[in-house]
């Protein structure tokens, strides 16, 4: 009786005390052997003051907090919460520290809010989480690292976001993680045979838009190697020719990317006689058959060479990454028209068009005038007497110039025995200035004489 007494009187203390630590906008109980208080869709923007520090479970759902501000449950003495859920209250961010003090947290709901990122640094502070849900947020990508502090995390719920991206890494330190959920996104391929986590029992992919083309490879083959059966397979949604089958069931080969060809297109203008190469690349997953066409005909290879024979002929080196390149020798006016070199593979064609336009050679034009023989007759009689007329001109200026020259050479001569004469007569001069004056009369006499 004495035991029932005090069992009485304990549960009495915990009605109490739950009445006195318990906000009235909340429920405070015992649930599941954990002290739980429920405030959900009450239209508060905080989490009220008061509640009791040894308060393991806080469904908050449906509320307006907007945020998650620094600290926000340690400075309300809530540092033995367990399991927190914040679903559908509007949360556009969460601080760093939001979760600061927050050791024992194995659960977090924060599903249906307005996150646009992963609050990875949040979860730092949260080590020992080992369930996460972020359904339902407008998440457009995963980036690496993502979730690298939550190495006992067990379950990963990412259902119905936006996620079209997801980083080879994201995942990265996720060494417990048994049960992922991507459905519903908007994801077209996952790259990287290591970007799933390796040791999940269970995954989520079915309706996202897969894109079952070369990109999907890496993904395609993860599915092969995960041995244990999906609830749902995910199916292809594009292209068209592989809608609605699982990508499991797809052959590589058949996950084709149209091939990438360069040049688009091509214009040359050659010579007749000449020589020219045309050079096409190719890029295609899985590897492209290239084939040269010209006048809707497949050109056959020959790698003979004859020396002034028109010869056309290929040479091809590459896989996924090709090199084409057609030689054309003694180009001539039949190649005058548009070479195709076409990519071919699983995913459909690709062409290149080169387009020539042949010069040809002219020979030179010869002009040839013809004259009546009356014309050609007048004409040599002419020219004659115009060489005669010339003749005679050069005949009369040769001899007018001999007569001056004579003339000059006379009037050169006067002037020299003039000079003299008046030398001869200055020197005489000077000699009778010397005489007497009888003999200067004399002396003149026979110069005068003697002179003339």
């Amino acid at each position: 009786m004495q035991i029932l007494w005090q069992v009485y009187s304990i549960l009495i203390l915990h009605v109490i005390k739950e009445s006195t630590a318990c906000s009235e906008f909340c429920a405070c109980k015992w649930k599941n052997g954990k002290q739980t208080v429920e405030c959900a869709n009450k239209n508060l923007s905080e989490i009220p003051d008061g509640m009791d520090p040894e308060t393991q479970v806080l469904e908050f759902s449906g509320n307006k907090l907007n945020k998650l501000s620094k600290e926000l449950f340690l400075k309300k003495q809530l540092i033995n919460l367990q399991r927190v859920y914040l679903s559908r209250c509007k949360i556009k961010s969460v601080h760093r520290d939001t979760f600061k003090g927050l050791t024992n947290l194995v659960e977090l709901d924060l599903s249906d809010n307005l996150l646009e990122n992963i609050p990875s640094g949040a979860f730092m502070n949260c080590p020992s989480l080992m369930k996460l849900t972020l359904n339902l947020n407008p998440i457009n990508s995963l980036k690496k690292f993502a979730f690298n502090h939550l190495s006992y995390l067990n379950t990963l719920e990412l259902s119905k976001c936006e996620i079209s991206e997801i980083e080879e890494g994201s995942f990265q330190g996720l060494h417990s993680l048994e049960w992922l959920h991507l459905d519903e996104n908007r994801l077209k391929t996952i790259r990287g045979r290591r970007t799933l986590p390796e040791n999940v029992k269970g995954v989520e992919l079915q309706k996202n838009a897969w894109e079952c083309d070369c990109h999907i490879q890496d993904l395609s083959a993860w599915l092969r190697d995960f041995n244990i059966p999906l609830s749902v397979e995910p199916v292809c949604q594009g292209p068209p020719r592989l809608a609605g089958r699982t990508i499991k069931s797809i052959p590589a080969a058949e996950l084709a990317c149209l091939p990438d060809i360069s040049p688009t297109s091509f214009y040359l203008e050659l010579g007749e006689g000449k020589n020219v190469s045309l050079l096409c690349h190719v890029h295609a997953i899985p590897e492209a058959t290239v084939s040269w066409w010209f006048q809707g005909q497949m050109l056959q290879n020959n790698t003979m060479v004859a020396p002034g024979v028109h010869l056309i002929y290929f040479v091809e080196e590459g896989s996924e990454n090709k090199r084409s390149e057609l030689f054309i020798y003694n180009a001539n006016a039949d190649d005058n028209g548009t070479f195709i070199c076409n990519a071919d593979n699983a995913a459909g064609t690709s062409q290149s068009n080169f387009t020539i336009k042949i010069i040809l050679k002219e020979d030179p034009i010869v002009i040839i005038v013809s004259f009546p023989l009356e014309y050609f007759l007048f004409a040599v009689i002419g020219i004659s007497v115009l060489g005669l007329l010339v003749l005679i001109v050069i005949a009369v200026l040769i001899v007018k110039c001999h007569r001056k020259n004579r003339r000059q050479q006379k009037r050169e001569q006067t002037k020299e025995v003039t000079l003299q004469y008046q030398q001869n007569a200055n020197k005489l001069g000077e000699n009778v200035e010397c005489l007497p004056d009888p003999l200067k009369v004399i002396f003149l006499f026979f110069s005068i004489s003697f002179q003339t």
